[in-house]
């Protein structure tokens, strides 16, 4: 099922491509932690790093669904 998900989307200014571990000290900073960002989300604010790498672990063997990151 994952053919059907394109390898990254991009226009002149952003680029939309797969998440991968690497991204996840930007997350975890960024946005996954914080309570007021997680509100809009399915999943609570993450308590430590290893939470948000285990959830993109998990995102990353869904073979019926892609995570992207924005960057």
């Amino acid at each position: 099922m994952r053919g059907v998900f394109p390898d990254a989307f991009d226009t002149a200014r952003l680029l939309l491509r797969p998440v991968s571990l690497a991204d996840a000290r930007p997350i975890f900073d960024g946005y996954a932690q914080d309570p007021g960002v997680t509100r809009f989300v399915t999943w609570r604010p993450h308590s430590g790093i290893g939470q948000t790498e285990s959830h993109i672990r998990a995102s990353m063997a869904a073979a019926d669904q892609r995570t992207y990151a924005l960057v």
